[in-house]
């Protein structure tokens, strides 16, 4: 029997091809919160041999770590974007509803469209000034309480 308090955790691998090589990038599920159906990614796991991404501490990146391209959905609390991080991607912590504050360092320049699209818990983001592009979006259903906007913006979308 399944109650609230029971979790699940597989693995999954996923697959791509590139032009030379087949490579892995393997996510951790875990279904944390039966009684809401609440399904999440734990952790994003990449082997060191990659050639195009990594893994810090469960979120996916870039190989040179300068994009952060996905957080798993079941990130809890109080994130910090690496500092050498220059871009946040389309959808970078999109679902991460259990996220409640972001710390965004200077090297960021560009977020991407929807990079907070359904993160519910997310109290508090302050965007530095080096963000210059916004995406369309960015925090579509989120529900900031505090939010300190860039003055370098020269898009707003």
């Amino acid at each position: 029997m399944i109650t609230d308090s029971t979790f699940f955790e597989t693995k999954y691998d996923i697959r791509y091809r590139s032009s030379s090589e087949t490579e892995r990038i393997s996510f951790t599920l875990e279904i944390f919160d039966w009684s809401n159906h609440r399904i999440a990614f734990k952790n994003i796991t990449v082997p060191e041999n990659n050639s195009r991404y990594q893994s810090i501490n469960g979120v996916l990146f870039n190989k040179s770590g300068t994009e952060l391209i996905s957080a798993p959905t079941g990130i809890q609390g109080s994130y910090e974007v690496n500092s050498n991080v220059q871009k946040l991607s389309a959808g970078a912590f999109a679902g991460c509803r259990y996220l409640t504050n972001v710390t965004i360092p200077n090297s960021v320049i560009e977020i991407g469209s929807q990079a907070f699209l359904n993160c519910n818990s997310l109290a508090r983001c302050d965007l530095p000034n080096s963000v210059s592009s916004l995406g369309e979006g960015v925090f579509l259903l989120a529900r900031l309480q505090r939010f300190s906007f860039p003055e370098n913006i020269t898009v707003i979308p």
